[in-house]
């Protein structure tokens, strides 16, 4: 059979599959989008905001000195939150607005950066920023890269964050994040975190169905 012939030929209509009980997902063929603005609403309701650039050495301070360990690189962080424009999130309290009492710091992922996530080879220290997204670019999934408060205060407004944050510019989005203590993983665990698979016992995964029902 030559290609000429091989046009000429006409594909067989077939009957189409009748599924018992089958319900089209809305998001399947959606594209969503790095929503920044709408995650700075979100979180300014529970007292969090991106940090400015002079706030990010700080910021990187706190989450070191919380963890007691060291962490991603300031320049990593710093590159991180000038391309998304949203990694570094900070919780100051009216009684001590000269110090940062709380820090969510996030990481938009795009296609490339949730399939090297979930392979194994993203960069967890220093993320490559062609796997983040800009504001306006389109998204795959979230990465949650810190979370911590020195306050009751800042704590409760992470989970508030958090809670409201998967309600909205995060909803249906798949949320990934690793556990730096057995303490770290309970707590996930609680929140409805699930390991992704056995061979990744590191990184936990939060799906869109639970993300629906908070």
């Amino acid at each position: 059979m030559t290609i000429d012939s091989a046009v000429a030929i006409k594909t067989p209509s077939l009957p189409q599959a009748a599924l018992v009980g089958a319900k089209a997902n809305e998001h399947y063929l959606s594209c969503r989008m790095w929503d920044l603005k709408s995650a700075s609403a979100h979180a300014g309701a529970h007292g969090f905001r991106p940090a400015e650039l002079g706030e990010l050495e700080a910021t990187h301070r706190f989450c070191e000195d919380l963890m007691q360990m060291q962490l991603a690189p300031l320049w990593a962080l710093a590159s991180a939150h000038g391309h998304t424009h949203g990694t570094a999130w900070i919780h100051r309290e009216p009684e001590v607005l000269t110090r940062i009492t709380g820090v969510w710091l996030i990481l938009p992922l795009s296609w490339d950066g949730e399939a090297s996530l979930r392979s194994g080879r993203f960069g967890y220290k220093t993320p490559r920023l062609d796997e983040l997204c800009e504001p306006g670019q389109e998204i795959s999934a979230v990465y949650l890269w810190f979370a911590g408060g020195t306050s009751k205060a800042a704590r409760r407004a992470i989970m508030r964050t958090t809670d409201t944050w998967l309600k909205g510019p995060m909803s249906g989005l798949r949320i990934y994040g690793r556990a730096a203590s057995l303490a770290g993983a309970e707590a996930m665990a609680g929140f409805g975190f699930r390991r992704l698979a056995p061979e990744r016992p590191d990184l936990f995964i939060l799906g869109e169905q639970r993300s629906e029902d908070r």
